[in-house]
């Protein structure tokens, strides 16, 4: 069972707590020297460190808060117009930030540029490219997922978000997450046509909490706390310009808002099968191994017997 999940959020939560010491001791450093620009960012940082360090824990331990619907995850919730101004107006702040910095202090400029580089190129060609570009269903992948067995052909799907671009270019770990009216399917890959498979109930979904994560802000990491106390933690690797992490969380935060004030969601229109172009045809599709969290929980070996908390930790 991929460990993936658990691993980043303990990377990220030890980078934070390394940021302690360090940003620490830049704030002494430059406030002695009366840098108080340089010093009060420092402190900043330390605030930061501390609050990243705090969330990334609870995630870890699976005590996120009880999920309030509309309320929270601001930036998710935003329309797909509105996260590309935000993200556009955080680029003018990393200009403003690096020629503030260039121009009023004595920060090298390398310890400058780079870190402002490396923000823009994430932002500019990298996260907005992919929202941009995001598509909730796209009719080629639901028909690859009927093929494989994964959704029913009248299946009702509100959105679809995979880890890469082409079935070709499939590798271990690689995820696919369908959501539908009233359900959560992830699917683990290990070849493009086998894997495992986990089905949520939308409804039984009580805490949820979401972290970027991956290189260059190209992963989310989610963790779903479930009404039985299983917890549920996977990766979401944002590395296909084509799947926006961002943009199915929004989808998953409106169904979730949906059904809790009883609104029914629409059904998606009649698909229409592309083109055969050749495609070879699918063998049966048992190759996809379904845990069932609800009836044999036991039987997931990525299910600790006791975790710290009492819960039951599922990284998938």
């Amino acid at each position: 069972m991929d460990q993936q999940s658990a691993q980043e959020l303990r990377k990220k939560r030890f980078l934070s707590a390394l940021g302690l010491p360090i940003f620490g001791v830049l704030a002494y450093v430059w406030l002695n020297d009366d840098e108080l620009l340089l010093g009060a960012g420092s402190l900043l940082c330390v605030l930061f460190s501390i609050a990243a360090v705090i969330k990334l824990s609870r995630q870890l331990r699976g005590s996120m808060s009880v999920y309030r619907p509309g309320k929270g995850f601001w930036y998710y919730r935003l329309t797909r117009q509105n996260k590309l101004h935000y993200l556009t107006a955080g680029e003018a702040v990393i200009v403003l930030i690096a020629a503030g910095l260039l121009l009023f202090t004595e920060v090298p400029v390398y310890f400058t540029l780079l870190p402002a580089a490396a923000g823009l190129y994430s932002l500019h060609f990298v996260v907005k490219p992919r929202i941009r570009l995001h598509t909730p269903v796209d009719d080629a992948s639901l028909f690859e997922l009927e093929e494989l067995g994964i959704i029913g052909m009248n299946e009702t799907v509100l959105g679809l978000y995979k880890d890469f671009e082409q079935w070709a270019y499939v590798t271990d770990g690689d995820k696919i997450v369908v959501l539908t009216n009233d359900q959560l399917v992830i699917v683990r890959l290990s070849g493009p046509e086998s894997g495992e498979r986990i089905s949520v109930s939308l409804r039984d979904i009580h805490r949820l909490g979401i972290l970027s994560s991956g290189n260059a802000g190209q992963g989310l990491n989610v963790v779903i706390g479930l009404s039985d106390e299983t917890v549920v933690r996977f990766l979401l690797h944002g590395e296909s310009f084509q799947d926006s992490p961002e943009e199915f969380v929004h989808q998953l935060l409106q169904s979730l808002d949906a059904l809790a004030f009883q609104r029914l969601a629409p059904a998606s229109g009649q698909r229409h099968r592309p083109e055969s172009g050749g495609r070879q045809e699918r063998p049966a599709p048992s190759e996809h191994r379904k845990l069932d969290l609800y009836d044999h929980p036991a039987a997931a070996s990525g299910i600790p017997a006791s975790a710290p908390s009492g819960q039951r930790v599922l990284d998938f």
